[in-house]
């Protein structure tokens, strides 16, 4: 509680005051300064790049490429990408020589690729990315020091029968998504209501399943200024619900925990701005090509204030749809159009095909009286859907629910449904859309 009281310059150090008042700044920036302030940040970390970090030093070489060749963003191409296997086998090499004048600490990333890696991050590049996070939040009308509610990945050591904890520093409620079920449902609504929050931060998956218990138990929520969604993907299906039952709308935010980018939706909700000062985005096919506008890709990022461990073109491994448009908000940053999810979400068919997320979105009413749902592919010719049943669940809700979907998935997979009591959580308290259990299907 007294380190949720401190002031923020004291815990993340006298940067962040600065890094909240340039990002306020660099709102009011046309794409021409922006794009000169990015260039200009880049140069900076490839030439540390070569000339303190062995790995790239290295692979420059190998590319035939010199700092001096960086002479406009798009020259970033030259450079080959880095990946999870990179950042995985060759944490020393990544490593700056000179790392420790930049106060790092060591942080860790599963993803949702099964691949865990470690890296480096430094203090002010931590700093940087919570500047960015208030600049989100006061986007969406929150104003410093209001209450909060934190609904993500925590499993609280709580007693029996209680499910939150409140930081009076932080002013936040905290709740502990692992215990959200229909028979504690109540218990969160009254909580929340109790607590009044000016915003919930959320995971998109708890959020959703928050809102339908409590739509299908009658009860009311009380209604924050804004809901920010964030850590995992949002699908339109659960956008819908979110607003409907909290009628508040939602504010999309994609990160990474490695810090190289992030990107958040203004008020307009038609794509997403990327924080330039952070990180630069781009848009990349199979083969490594930029995309043309409208079409998708994966994000590889470049961070720009890591310098303990820079990460330069890194795959991601989320995919989005890119845009060349500049937003009709006014803002200059430089936007991509939607995040389509992970590279590895997704229903493969026996001809190849992939169904991701996107593609298997229905409207309408297919998934009434449903507290949760998922897709497990088990064979390139089988899926399975698991089903939460809501209380008026009846054999037409299945009917429907096959009928819609089997019309997605075509002739090639075989779709069933297996009712569970509840859907698995992740170690970080996530819940995927799509599993696949079978080496086949992969």
């Amino acid at each position: 509680m007294v380190y949720g009281r401190l002031p923020a310059r004291w815990k993340l150090g006298a940067e962040f005051q600065t890094y909240c008042e340039d990002l306020l700044r660099n709102d009011q920036r046309t794409r021409q300064e922006l794009d000169e302030m990015q260039l200009g940040k880049l140069r900076l970390m490839i030439d540390h790049c070569h000339q303190n970090v062995p790995f790239y030093r290295q692979n420059f070489d190998r590319a035939g490429f010199r700092p001096e060749h960086l002479k406009t963003l798009d020259d970033l191409r030259h450079i080959p990408v880095l990946t999870r296997h990179d950042l995985r086998d060759s944490f020393d090499q990544l490593k700056a020589v000179d790392a420790s004048r930049y106060q790092p600490e060591t942080s860790y990333s599963g993803g949702s690729t099964g691949e865990p890696v470690r890296f480096l991050l430094d203090r002010k590049a931590i700093a940087l990315e919570k500047a960015c996070v208030r600049r989100h939040w006061l986007r969406s009308g929150y104003n410093d020091g209001e209450p909060t509610v934190s609904l993500r990945g925590l499993r609280l050591a709580v007693p029996p029968g209680e499910f939150w904890v409140v930081d009076k520093g932080e002013n936040c409620l905290y709740l502990s998504s692992y215990h959200l079920t229909p028979n504690s449902i109540e218990s969160f609504v009254s909580a929340i209501n109790d607590f009044r929050p000016s915003l919930l931060n959320c995971y998109a998956s708890s959020a959703w399943l928050l809102a339908t218990l409590a739509e299908q138990a009658g009860l009311t929520l009380y209604s924050p200024r804004s809901i920010v969604c964030a850590s995992e993907t949002l699908h339109p299906y659960q956008r819908a619900r979110i607003e409907s039952v909290f009628k508040a709308r939602v504010w999309d935010w994609y990160g990474l925990t490695e810090l190289v980018g992030n990107a958040s939706q203004c008020h307009l909700h038609d794509g997403y701005h990327v924080s330039m000062e952070q990180g630069c985005f781009e848009v990349l096919d199979h083969d490594g090509r930029p995309v043309e506008p409208g079409g998708t890709g994966e994000i590889v990022a470049t961070g720009l204030h890591n310098y303990s461990m820079p990460l330069v073109r890194y795959r991601t491994g989320d995919l989005a749809r890119a845009t060349d448009e500049p937003c009709r908000c006014g803002r200059g940053s430089r936007t991509i159009k939607s995040i389509q999810g992970r590279i590895t979400e997704y229903i493969e068919t026996a001809s190849g095909a992939r169904l991701t997320a996107t593609a298997l979105n229905v409207h309408g009413d297919t998934w009434q009286n449903v507290i949760q749902f998922q897709y497990v592919q088990r064979s390139l010719q089988q899926v399975i859907l698991r089903v939460v049943r809501g209380a008026d669940y009846t054999q037409a809700d299945e009917r429907r629910i096959l009928r819609d979907m089997s019309e997605r998935f075509g002739d090639e997979i075989k779709l069933g449904i297996e009712y569970v009591s509840e859907i698995p959580r992740s170690a970080r308290g996530k819940t995927p859309l799509i599993v696949k259990e079978t080496e086949q299907a992969l």
